[in-house]
């Protein structure tokens, strides 16, 4: 056993049907366990590029802290356009996947 479920590394080979990153990108990961060991294989669809100026200690915890997120406002809270949220204007910044938002009993997602 191999403990880990979300990490960080550089590609060293992809499925022919994998067409999102290529060897030597550097990208954030999930998987079930194993993301502390040296070498990992996941399924592409876990797998997600680091935009450029990201630091990867940043990108780690996007895959998982940000869809569960985005889950609970989206999915569970039914969060829609036009929704309000509390405090001052913020700024969304989910790495371009989703828009600000606005939602009454909610805190931002995160803030610029």
């Amino acid at each position: 056993f191999v403990p880990g479920t979300e990490g960080v590394g550089r590609v060293l080979a992809c499925g022919g049907n994998v067409g999102h990153v290529r060897p030597g990108d550097l990208v954030a990961f999930i998987c079930d366990w194993g993301a502390y060991g040296e070498q990992i294989v996941v399924h592409g669809a876990t797998v997600y590029p680091i935009a450029a100026g990201l630091d990867a200690l940043q990108a780690l915890a996007v895959p998982i802290s940000y869809g569960t997120a985005y889950a609970a406002l989206h999915w569970r809270a039914q969060l829609r356009q036009g929704d309000t949220t509390p405090g001052p204007r913020r700024r969304a910044m989910a790495t371009g996947w989703c828009r600000p938002a606005r939602w009454p009993s909610c805190a931002s997602l995160a803030t610029r």
